[in-house]
């Protein structure tokens, strides 16, 4: 297990596994750094040089991956701000009506109408809204968009 050549192709497929395996985590850059450097371990390995040679080369050139990629994974993981209008946030502020009734509490989703679009909706104070009721959207999470009775609707003149 000392032969540099097999060890060559053992760094190949380390950083073949790893370099995949960064493009199915989306945005870490934690595997990328060993992919890039099990590649000069690889071609130190397949020059003939001893096995030590190559994990001291690919640990080098690992923290220095590391380093290099701080920065621009630190760049890309800002949250993007909610930006109002854009997106799925054009739809906060806009009238809705209930379609499918939203039942009490936290876990009640139900569905609202919004323009031409359904949604899937829950209520911002986990009170029940029966279909039919005019609503507001006040917020988007995810898929769903969290609604209000609007003030001149049934409800919403108790609220």
């Amino acid at each position: 297990m000392d032969e540099p050549a097999v060890w060559g192709g053992i760094w190949l497929a380390a950083a073949a596994v790893l370099g995949v395996g960064e493009m199915l985590t989306a945005g870490t850059f934690w595997l990328m750094p060993f992919a890039v450097a099990a590649v000069p371990a690889a071609i130190v390995s397949f020059v003939g040089a001893p096995v030590a040679v190559g994990w001291l080369v690919f640990l080098a050139v690992s923290v220095a991956a590391f380093l290099g990629l701080r920065p621009l994974a630190a760049r890309l993981d800002i949250d993007v701000p909610t930006i109002p209008g854009i997106g799925s946030n054009r739809l906060i502020g806009h009238e809705a009506v209930v379609t499918v009734a939203i039942p009490a509490g936290s876990d009640g989703t139900g569905r609202v109408r919004i323009g031409g679009e359904i949604w899937n909706a829950m209520s911002r104070d986990d009170i029940a809204l029966p279909e039919g009721t005019d609503v507001e959207v006040v917020e988007v999470r995810g898929t769903r968009v969290v609604v209000h009775p609007t003030p001149d609707s049934e409800l919403g003149r108790y609220l």
